[in-house]
């Protein structure tokens, strides 16, 4: 494109998720979460009180959450809350007040942008440092070029399930990281390889774990 050029800085969309999922990996590696099995409310207490209080991690990023009435294919349109939430009309708080007391429906597959910010708070809480920091490991071990930056609500949350920056080839070299550790034998490596043995159905053509898509047909792997 003669609009972009290798400096640009262009927002993630859902490729955020993929580096969302790599952090959370390196956050249980590094003893900062203990495991997939954890309640999402152990390390974002906002969440007691709704129906992701007892929610596990592994539910969340595999958008498993029983949340299907509140947000996305009955609810809330996930799009419309990503927008307002970018616009400072709503916050993930606000959100959670909102569905207080509400059930957890079938837990069925249910995209939606809600989910990454959620996990990305608990990894925020958790890690020295916060999320900024563990962003910063994940970009100096790939080899970035230049800044990235990603955004957050009124209330200081991260806004990471489309919002986070950088350019073209520090997109490619982030990607490229994950795919080497995805194939080593490190801790993180086990951690991508247990996603992949768990994989949920959620098509004909695809599988579903991790924030992960996988393809059926050819075997390959997206971020989403």
């Amino acid at each position: 494109s003669l609009k972009i050029k290798n400096d640009t800085k262009l927002y993630s969309f859902s490729l955020a998720n993929g580096f969302t999922s790599y952090i959370l990996g390196d956050s249980i590696c590094k003893g900062h979460i203990k495991g997939l099995d954890d309640k999402i409310s152990k390390y974002v207490p906002e969440t007691k009180g709704t129906l992701y209080e007892n929610t596990s991690i592994k539910d969340l990023i595999n958008m498993s959450a029983g949340d299907s009435e509140v947000i996305g294919k009955k609810g809330v349109s996930s799009m419309k809350w990503a927008f307002e939430v970018v616009q400072n009309k709503t916050t993930s708080k606000k959100f959670l007040e909102s569905i207080s007391g509400k059930s957890v429906s079938d837990k069925i597959f249910n995209f939606n942008n809600f989910l990454p910010d959620l996990v990305s708070r608990a990894i925020d809480v958790a890690s020295p440092g916060g999320l900024k920091n563990a962003y910063q490991q994940f970009a100096n071990k790939s080899g970035t070029s230049s800044e990235m930056f990603f955004l957050i609500d009124k209330n200081g949350w991260p806004m990471t399930h489309g919002w986070l920056f950088a350019d073209r080839e520090d997109f490619l070299r982030l990607s490229i990281q994950i795919y080497k550790d995805w194939n080593s034998d490190s801790c993180l490596g086990k951690y991508f390889k247990d996603l992949e043995s768990n994989k949920i159905n959620i098509s004909k053509n695809s599988d579903y774990s991790g924030f992960f898509y996988f393809n059926l047909k050819n075997k390959s792997r997206n971020v989403q």
